[in-house]
């Protein structure tokens, strides 16, 4: 969440910087929403099949959201950038849409709301800090080299992944 909000804060000031007009540049926050909500249909469907591990799947999300800024750097125009949008709401909707079923998968049932509790709130936390982070300049390429320096706490911020991997 720290990365997605810096990314969402500046989204239209990039697209203007690029030559597109402010309208088309709002139209990419929709464009997020809409692929937010499609993405957690698909992958809310995907993670009902046995053949497929929530988690990893979960985990695959989160790297791809956070390599994901890579489509906004080198778009060469604004139909690159609506297509990084749809891709990062996709995988928003993803990681969104699966973050309860892996804390479930991952914690008792006499712990579950401790462990929820304790995503929402480091959660928050990174909600938080994400745009004032970014500072009042939006240069891009330097929010991504911020992005991938905290890609790492994007992923291990989650209970989970302490208790299968490590």
């Amino acid at each position: 969440m720290f990365t997605w909000l810096i990314l969402v804060s500046f989204q239209v000031r990039y697209a203007e910087e690029m030559g597109s007009s402010h309208r088309d540049g709002s139209l990419l926050l929709s464009y997020i929403g809409i692929g937010s909500g499609v993405g957690k249909i698909i992958f809310g469907k995907a993670s009902d099949l046995t053949f497929i591990d929530t988690l990893r799947l979960y985990n695959f999300c989160m790297v791809l959201s956070g390599i994901s800024p890579l489509l906004a750097i080198f778009a060469a125009g604004y139909q690159m950038l609506v297509l990084y949008v749809v891709v990062l709401g996709l995988l928003d909707g993803c990681i969104i849409g699966l973050m309860s079923i892996v804390t479930f998968e991952c914690t008792d049932r006499d712990k579950m709301s401790e462990a929820w509790g304790g995503v929402l709130m480091i959660q928050s936390f990174s909600m938080l800090l994400g745009a004032p982070a970014a500072g009042e300049n939006n240069y891009f390429c330097l929010q991504f080299c911020r992005l991938l320096s905290v890609l790492f706490f994007s992923i291990l911020r989650h209970p989970c992944f302490y208790v299968v991997y490590y």
